[in-house]
């Protein structure tokens, strides 16, 4: 249970790290740190489902489907 905490704030800070880099124009670099954060979660066998963990999952969700939409945009540009 020690080791959940340091994942729980590495993953925050990933999410937050992801917004930055999306909006600053780095998308592919947010959407491999959002995979990694996701990749994390799913293997952190720790602590049960928890809302705060099931709301950062949907951010992380979220933001790698709005990082494809704006390489995709690119792409076709």
């Amino acid at each position: 249970l020690h080791d959940a905490l340091p994942i729980s704030l590495a993953v925050k800070i990933g999410l937050a790290v992801a917004v930055f880099l999306l909006t600053t124009g780095r998308v592919l670099q947010a959407f491999d740190l959002c995979k990694e954060c996701l990749i994390m979660l799913n293997n952190r066998a720790l602590i049960g489902d928890s809302g705060i963990d099931n709301t950062v999952e949907t951010a992380l969700n979220i933001i790698t489907a709005h990082a494809y939409q704006v390489q995709a945009a690119q792409w076709y540009e």
